[in-house]
């Protein structure tokens, strides 16, 4: 939610408009966070946040590097705060970013479920620590052994098709098949669903974060809405967005900080994603498990 303080009000509202189950976070700021504790606590929310990391310094670095953002969790029930990412080594640990990855147990209608929200590092500028951070989530999503959500900001792929999708590594290529295989190890995990890909009508665009204006790059993203499941509920609905949650036949445009879903089982009916000129324009990822 890396917006003006005085754009927290519309959205909480647009988020609170869709009367989510469970909402993800990122981006929060030390000065947005109280608007948003204090509005998602009023409505009955129970939220857990990773605000204590952001105040630990950062490791010394040319140009310096300040924690600024955190992620955060919402649900109507209770929410318990679980173990983040685990780096075998050290040096890995020095130069990650735990305050952008929260993970909490939450129950929905009497099913409890992990629910994991990341923001990933940008790659241009944080290099190395985006896969590293790819690799630590996949280690740490395989090690939950029930129903798994796993949403946020991952700032990938960089381009995909009803087959296929292409990571960053192209952009760094003296890590080129490291950087390829962290990615796809969160993107094409075999042990989890792509409820995005489900949901999505067969004809329309994949949704993308910004367009380039270059030719043949309508699908150009760095981030876009993914679902997986291996949960006995079906997610009908999911959506992100600065200003608004995305929702079938919403038409709006957003550039994702957070994420909100609605679970509804089996046998629903699933649905369309619209946005302002049928153009798709999210910046986050969701996945159900």
């Amino acid at each position: 939610m890396a917006a003006p303080v005085t754009a927290v009000t519309p959205q909480v509202a647009a988020v609170l408009g869709r009367s989510p189950d469970v909402i993800a976070l990122q981006e929060l700021t030390l000065a947005s966070y109280p608007q948003w504790c204090d509005a998602l606590l009023g409505e009955g929310f129970s939220v857990a946040s990773t605000i204590d990391l952001v105040r630990a310094p950062y490791p010394t670095t040319r140009p310096p590097i300040r924690r600024r953002y955190f992620n955060a969790i919402a649900a109507r029930g209770a929410v318990a705060p679980l173990p983040g990412l685990d780096f075998t080594d050290p040096e890995q640990a020095r130069v990650a970013f735990p305050e952008k990855y929260l993970a909490a147990r939450v129950v929905i209608d009497a099913t409890g479920l992990e629910l994991h929200n990341a923001h990933l590092p940008p790659g241009s500028t944080r290099g190395v620590i985006k896969p590293q951070a790819f690799s630590a989530i996949r280690r740490r999503t395989d090690a939950v052994s029930g129903p798994i959500v796993l949403c946020g900001d991952f700032n990938t792929p960089q381009r995909e098709d009803a087959t296929s999708v292409t990571t960053w590594a192209s952009s760094h290529p003296a890590l080129c098949d490291e950087w390829d295989a962290a990615e796809r190890s969160v993107l094409e995990n075999p042990r989890l669903r792509d409820v995005y890909r489900e949901l999505r009508d067969v004809d329309a665009p994949f949704a993308a974060s910004h367009f380039t204006g270059r030719p043949h790059d309508a699908m150009t993203t760095s981030t876009r809405p993914l679902t997986f499941s291996r949960w006995p509920a079906r997610i009908t609905r999911i959506g992100s967005s600065s200003d608004s949650v995305i929702t079938p036949r919403s038409r709006r445009t957003s550039n994702c900080a957070g994420s909100a879903f609605t679970r509804s089982y089996r046998g629903a009916t699933t649905t369309q994603w619209f946005t302002a000129r049928d153009k798709p324009t999210y910046n986050c990822l969701s996945w159900v498990a």
